[in-house]
């Protein structure tokens, strides 16, 4: 043990020096100590902050005006970029670009209803589908909805599969958005059957291969589905712009940087299908 902490340490005044030795490991031992935070714990004490500015109240891009609840399930450490508007910006722009000439939105694996509610309550959609595993998922949806006022607008269901999806009426399906985003899930729950049913309308897909052992093949092959009723646009992480937000002019640049952080293992891809046929 002795001779493997000197032998870490010998590297470690060789690759850094003496300064920055004794910064690395004074910095490892203040974390142990809690004297200091680490990245999660910072996002979310900025998390909280910020929450508190806003009174939990969306304040930027095309969900602003939207309302959560004072508890959360799932936003938490997610709730600044929220309530600033910069949350998978990618995925915002798309919605926003589709809601153009779709009515209704399908939300598989809705979490606490950012999207299934802030979607029809702030106005890009009609109605709303949300799919959510979780019990206390869709019990936190359900509160979004009455605080935001869109209760009658939204339809909240527990897991999605090609039967719950038939339940939807298929003027509504072809007239849809459909987000899905269920953390790996996604390769087993797009069946030929459930591509069939959503062939008319408009699927934005987070990926997750890489959690997969046979990730890559899972991909190609639901590629290889997808073809045969739509066009594939990818989207990744892209940039984010933080000098049009007053609020952090005096915020440090290390905690503004963290603030667009989604703590993700990699750069997201998202794909967007477009029907070859459209209604």
């Amino acid at each position: 043990m002795t001779r493997s902490l000197l032998s870490r340490l010998a590297d470690s005044l060789r690759a850094r020096g003496l300064k920055e030795t004794l910064r690395y490991y004074a910095g490892r031992a203040a974390l142990k100590l809690n004297a200091i935070e680490d990245v999660a714990a910072t996002r979310l004490r900025l998390a909280e902050h910020f929450n508190q500015v806003f009174d939990a109240t969306v304040q930027y891009g095309p969900f602003s005006g939207f309302r959560f609840t004072a508890t959360s399930w799932w936003s938490d450490i997610n709730r600044a970029s929220m309530l600033f508007g910069f949350y998978e910006q990618e995925v915002l722009n798309a919605l926003v670009s589709a809601s153009r000439e779709r009515s209704v939105f399908i939300d598989i694996g809705a979490a606490d209803g950012y999207y299934a509610v802030a979607a029809v309550s702030q106005g890009l959609f009609d109605q709303s589908h949300a799919f959510e595993i979780s019990e206390q998922g869709r019990s936190m949806i359900r509160e979004n909805a009455l605080l935001n006022g869109v209760a009658d607008q939204i339809s909240i269901h527990g897991e999605a599969d090609a039967s719950e999806l038939a339940m939807i009426p298929e003027a509504q399906r072809n007239d849809a958005v459909v987000l899905i985003d269920i953390e790996g899930a996604e390769f087993a729950f797009l069946t030929a059957g459930v591509v069939e049913l959503l062939k008319r309308a408009i699927v934005i897909i987070e990926l997750h291969e890489w959690l997969l052992d046979d990730g890559s093949e899972r991909l190609v092959e639901l590629r290889e589905r997808a073809a045969e009723h739509f066009t594939v646009t990818v989207l990744t992480t892209s940039i984010r712009d933080l000098s049009a937000y007053p609020e952090l002019d005096t915020v440090s640049d290390s905690e503004r940087w963290l603030l667009c952080s989604e703590g993700r293992g990699r750069r997201m891809q998202w794909w967007v299908l477009s029907p070859m046929r459209p209604v």
